[in-house]
């Protein structure tokens, strides 16, 4: 199916004739030099200045000898075109929409590129185009005057103004909108699906709304995207290969859910109201997720390679597992007598099934009755009888259901194979337990997910109390007598002759009375039982009763998939804690594996080393008594310290407390307000676009309207907030903020701050560690009053750890019990 993918990028360094020459496949991008470049189909140059009409190549030689070094030369405009559609049909569709854009009031260049893709042989066709934002304005100028600053009072004598309307999202959300739009009034045309410039999540909001729930679970997945940049220039070898593993991972993931939707689309009512129950039954609701892909500045977050998304796409990874071998035991128990009552069900379009259950109910009615010549509904039962038979007597309706057992036992079998295959690379993927690696930022990352996780557990508790009491509720509503609020809505008196004839069933069970009062009694309840036979059939009962039994269910079934829904989001919760708890694990064993290899080096260390060493195992060997009952093995050192060397190490210990604690301040102070508002993000945001104007303008307006509240010059206050007001408006209005840019920016902080929370976490373990050795000394008050040291004037004071983590000098005339104390505070 077509597919929305449009990038708008500025030239970032990039050669302008280098960049023509590979769109135009001409001099070293020609298929003569490389055979890879025969994907060629179509180019032209617009709009170019009369020193480039002949060969618009000089525009681009010129431009990029004679711009400012410093300024951007060019843009580029690169966009996947339907494959559905013929060459002739794309190539119009790209020119209009160039057209569109650029008028006569730019000069670019376009080609299209066409090859088969690796993918089911289907074309990769796409359009390149480049252009100067130098607006022309009908002036003709040699090309050593076209790329000069502009001369507003006289624009013969400069060159062409730069819009820099190029570099807001307001031009590239018109850009994006602009190729929709021109695209789809195409793919109307041909009755071809339809693209969205829309996020995946706002596609994926508009699906559930047009109840299109199948649409709605292939949108739900991450963006496949990465960054070609961070390819390029990354410096780590390792956290590329990641990246790229990670990026083809997660472009797999969506090529089984295309290929999932395709084949449900066939039979897309059946299959949307699964894909609804399944949608009620989703166990992390929405991932904020972007798809916008505007390569404006290096401010943007774009790159999808971060802890949160490796770990959900590993729970979806094992949640496809799970539904994969769902549906491949689903197929397994598909017997023949299935496969041909829904080839039956096809071929006859479903008349047959209706037919025959007709005819059943009145086989039923005529096999109870005594006097069978009279029978009212014997001419609809020899026409349903004829029916039926011409059916298994039309040699040609039956090849078709043979042909159509075949077919649906083929697409069974095509699935099986496609479900193997499929599991079996969701199975033995390298990428599925990244997760675990045992890095800072994850174990910051990990106490997050699992503080959100038991909050969402809390909440999960109070939905499934209130739910568990509906569905109780409605299940005592259902198992009221439908066919007696039937009968009553059509006739009362039909309604008490059917409780009368539930009494005396139920008096018939209990009957302790003659035989022959019994035999009367069965007589009574046959002939009532014939009379609402008839009853039946004559007022449709049947359908009636079949319908209000679907209403009942399907309102019960509602209930029951909410309270699924909770139940299944409790459990896959309980699991996310199981697995948080597992990389906890594997931190420890990860640690106690680092402390090993220390302990063989520190063997020639020295003393001080020795006991920082054990006081980390002995730290280490308390979290891991909280979360495993294994023996812990780890040896230690065995450290005996003299009254001397105590003293001598202590001071050692005291500063670098104190130079710990000064760093863990200034870490403290990098942190961002998790809980910023959409406000604070959006003026993030356009700060960084404005320089800062955007805030100095909000103070600005803040102090206005406080002078004019004071009553201090208020025509000039009042004229000042007008134009600070005017200026804000003109920000907002040319930098549009989307819901894509607030979601990144808050990843953004959320980034920095995992970044800078596991240094805090470091420094907070060293802290630990060297506060545990100060207590290990074990300084009594009389070893102050041995022989002087060359540190003398620090032994003769001595150090108290309060509960907030300050270290206070106090002077040495304290008594032991407050030097006891104060260890005992460690």
């Amino acid at each position: 199916m077509a597919i929305y993918n449009l990038r708008v990028s500025p030239a970032n360094g990039r050669s302008a004739v280098h960049r023509y020459n590979y769109t135009l496949r001409i001099d070293d991008f020609s298929w003569d030099k490389n055979e890879k470049y025969d994907d060629f189909l179509y180019s032209e140059n617009m709009n170019m200045p009369s020193f480039a009409k002949e060969d618009p190549k000089n525009f681009w030689e010129a431009c990029e000898e004679l711009e400012r070094s410093n300024a951007n030369t060019f843009r580029t405009i690169d966009f996947s075109l339907p494959a559905e559609l013929s060459d002739e049909e794309n190539i119009e569709l790209a020119t209009n929409f160039a057209k569109e854009i650029f008028k006569n009031n730019y000069a670019y260049s376009l080609a299209i590129h066409s090859k088969k893709s690796s993918k089911d042989g289907v074309n990769n066709i796409h359009c390149h185009l480049m252009f100067s934002e130098r607006e022309l304005d009908g002036i003709e100028r040699p090309k050593e005057q076209f790329f000069k600053r502009y001369n507003s009072e006289n624009p013969e004598l400069g060159g062409c103004r730069k819009n820099q309307t190029w570099t807001t999202f307001s031009k590239l959300y018109y850009i994006r909108q602009t190729w929709e739009n021109l695209a789809n009034e195409k793919l109307k045309e041909n009755n071809l699906e339809l693209i969205s410039s829309k996020s995946l999540k706002d596609q994926r909001l508009d699906s559930l709304v047009e109840e299109n729930y199948l649409k709605a679970e292939l949108l739900d997945r991450p963006a496949v995207h990465i960054e070609k940049k961070y390819i390029d220039f990354t410096a780590d070898t390792l956290e590329k290969e990641k990246a790229v593993e990670f990026f083809n991972y997660a472009k797999r993931i969506k090529e089984l859910k295309e290929k999932e939707f395709r084949l449900k689309s066939e039979n897309f009512e059946e299959e949307n109201q699964k894909a609804k129950e399944r949608f009620l039954k989703g166990f992390l609701g929405e991932e904020n997720y972007n798809s916008l892909d505007f390569d404006v500045s290096e401010k943007q977050v774009e790159e999808q390679f971060n802890f949160e998304n490796i770990f959900l796409k590993s729970i979806e990874n094992n949640i496809l597992i799970d539904r994969k071998e769902g549906r491949l035991k689903q197929l397994n128990s598909i017997t023949k007598e299935d496969v041909e009552s829904r080839a039956f069900n096809i071929v006859s379009k479903g008349e047959y099934p209706k037919k025959v259950a007709r005819l059943k109910e009145i086989d039923e009615l005529y096999n109870s009755l005594t006097d069978k010549e009279n029978f009212k509904y014997s001419t609809e039962k020899a026409e349903l009888e004829a029916s039926i038979e011409s059916y298994k007597n039309d040699e040609e309706f039956i090849n078709k259901v043979s042909s159509m057992m075949f077919e649906i036992n083929s697409q069974m079998d095509e699935e099986k194979e496609n479900i193997t295959n499929d599991l079996e690379f969701l199975r033995e993927n390298n990428f599925r337990d990244l997760h675990l690696e045992n890095t800072l930022e994850n174990k910051v990352r990990t106490q997050e997910f699992y503080k959100k996780t038991t909050e969402y557990i809390s909440d999960l508790k109070i939905q499934k109390e209130k739910i568990d009491k509906e569905v109780k509720e409605y299940k005592a509503y259902l198992e009221r007598d439908i066919k007696y609020d039937i009968y009553f809505s059509i006739k009362e008196e039909a309604a008490e002759k059917y409780k009368e004839l539930l009494s005396w069933k139920e008096e018939f069970e209990k009957y302790n009375s003659s035989l022959e009062d019994k035999i009367e009694l069965s007589k009574r309840i046959k002939a009532r039982e014939l009379g609402f036979k008839k009853f039946n059939i004559e007022n449709n009962i049947k359908e009636k009763f079949d319908l209000e039994l679907k209403t009942r269910r399907e309102h019960y079934k509602s209930l029951r998939q909410t309270q699924d829904d909770i139940n299944g989001k409790i459990s896959y919760s309980f699991a996310m804690l199981k697995e948080l708890k597992n990389i906890k694990m594997y931190d420890l064993v990860e640690r106690e594996t680092i402390l090993s290899e220390e302990f063989k080096l520190l063997e020639g260390a020295s003393k001080l080393d020795k006991l920082q060493y054990n006081m980390k195992v002995a730290i280490l060997k308390e979290e891991h008594s909280k979360l495993s009952k294994e023996d812990f093995k780890l040896s230690e050192f065995k450290v005996k310290l003299s009254n001397e060397e105590k003293l001598n190490y202590q001071p050692i210990i005291v500063e670098k407390i104190k130079d710990l604690q000064t760093q863990l301040e200034d870490l403290k102070g990098q942190l961002v307000d998790k809980e910023l508002t959409t406000e604070d993000l959006k003026t993030r945001i356009l700060d960084k676009e404005t320089k800062g104007n955007y805030s100095k303008c909000k103070l600005d307006v803040m102090y206005h309207k406080k002078q004019i509240e004071k009553g201090l010059s208020v025509p000039e206050n009042y004229a000042m907030l007008k134009i600070s007001l005017n200026e804000l408006k003109d920000m907002e209005k040319g930098y549009k903020i989307t819901s894509e840019q607030i979601q990144a920016e808050q990843q953004i902080i959320n980034e920095k701050n995992v970044k800078v929370v596991a240094k805090i976490e470091t420094v907070k373990k060293e802290l630990k560690v060297n506060y545990k050795t100060l207590k290990g000394l074990k300084l009594k008050p009389r070893l102050f009053n041995i022989r002087p040291t060359k540190h003398r004037d620090t032994i003769a004071k001595k150090l108290r750890v309060a509960q907030s983590g300050k270290i206070d000098i106090k002077e040495e005339n304290k008594e032991r019990e407050k030097l006891e104390r104060w260890e005992n505070e460690l």
